[in-house]
């Protein structure tokens, strides 16, 4: 399933923070970077994951909010 997370601001401001925080939260995701375009300028990190993860995801320190994607749940019928 597609996801978006949100990184904390005062990290996704900081390019070395960001991008440890990418290697956190892909990890615990067990994801990979769907948008790096996206992650550079706003410090989300879009990809696929089991949704199962999301959980796992939002535990992460340096996350403001993870969800699910609202286009892909619609299409889905949920």
């Amino acid at each position: 399933m597609k996801v978006h997370v949100t990184l904390r601001q005062e990290v996704a401001r900081d390019p070395v923070a960001r991008q440890a925080a990418l290697q956190r939260v892909l990890s615990a995701g067990r994801m990979r970077l769907g948008h790096p375009k996206r992650f550079e300028r706003y410090g989300i990190v879009t990809g696929e994951m089991d949704p199962e993860r999301l959980e796992c995801v939002r535990a992460v320190a340096v996350v403001l909010g993870a969800e699910l994607d609202e286009q892909a749940l619609s299409q889905d019928g949920r």
